[in-house]
């Protein structure tokens, strides 16, 4: 009998869960994006990159349903991730009377 999960497990098995092509997509916008040690790109952007090369459990299904799959499993999650790596990470989000489009924020921290 395992038990119930500890938090710090519950975090690193969701981190484990996130497909590689989706950190390669990240990274590829990071270093796109990147100046004066901060890179920032639309969350849609990462959708976009993400969908020209999903995840090898996706490729035989439509890109609407890709993109549904996605945000269900909660591969967008990935700020913890980048955190651990180093990032100081921000994800902004409309309120809903604001207008903007969502974004993600890498920064590197200073020494």
């Amino acid at each position: 009998m395992s038990g119930p999960i500890k938090p710090e497990n519950a975090e690193e098995k969701r981190k484990d869960n996130i497909p590689e092509e989706v950190f390669e997509a990240f990274n590829k916008l990071i270093v796109q994006n990147l100046s004066d040690g901060r890179s920032s790109f639309l969350k849609n952007d990462a959708m976009y990159e993400i969908l020209k090369n999903p995840p090898k459990e996706f490729l035989d299904m439509d890109s609407n349903l890709v993109r549904q799959k996605i945000y269900d499993l909660k591969y967008l999650d990935v700020e913890e991730s980048y955190r651990d790596a180093g990032w100081n990470v921000k994800y902004e989000g409309p309120a809903y009377w604001e207008t903007f489009e969502d974004y993600f924020e890498f920064i590197k921290p200073l020494k």
